[in-house]
């Protein structure tokens, strides 16, 4: 159809295209307005659904807190986290010094060749 020499004629007046967008936004205005009284009658008449909606709110508004709240414990565990992390790191990492860095590793060595030097077993007094 939009390959129609008509089509394509209708489509160069003025105005066609605004009536095409126009019609459509009516359209969905009208259905949207259908669809809210209907919902409206129907809450009207039922007591019981309008009562599992407010609980549906109720509950669909606490769940919703309880997801802040604890996106924001999160958050703040997690500042607390880089900021014991950057205490370590000012206190003790930034401290060390090339002299103390070779010093650890000495005393790893030590360590470790003592650790596997075989165990001499003492003769009895």
């Amino acid at each position: 159809m939009a390959e129609s020499t008509p089509y394509q004629t209708l489509q160069q007046l003025p105005g066609v295209k605004e009536l095409k967008t126009n019609l459509t936004e009516q359209l969905v205005q009208q259905i949207y307005q259908v669809f809210y009284a209907t919902l409206k009658g129907a809450i009207a008449e039922d007591k019981v659904f309008e009562e599992l909606l407010e609980k549906l709110t109720a509950n669909f508004s606490q769940s919703i807190n309880s997801e802040i709240k604890a996106k924001q414990s999160i958050q703040k565990i997690e500042y607390l986290l880089v900021a014991l992390l950057e205490e370590v790191k000012v206190n003790y990492v930034e401290n060390l010094s090339e002299e103390d860095i070779e010093q650890i590793l000495e005393q790893k060595r030590v360590l470790q060749a003592k650790s596997s030097s075989p165990v001499q077993v003492l003769p009895k007094r």
